[in-house]
């Protein structure tokens, strides 16, 4: 049985290197794409969230 889980993602303007201090503050950064969505977008989503879905 697949198991469905929802995170709650925000975007966010901080890109390349500087990602590396997102990662210190707990936060995880992401790219969503896909081939309905237009232009890859830069999310962001918290470390404690990602925690509470997969352990």
């Amino acid at each position: 049985m697949v198991q469905r889980h929802e995170l709650t993602a925000s975007t966010r303007s901080v890109i390349g290197k500087d990602t590396k201090k997102l990662r210190r503050d707990g936060i995880v950064p992401g790219i969503v794409y896909g081939p309905v969505i237009e232009e890859p977008v830069a999310v962001r989503i918290d470390m404690k969230e990602i925690d509470r879905a997969y352990v």
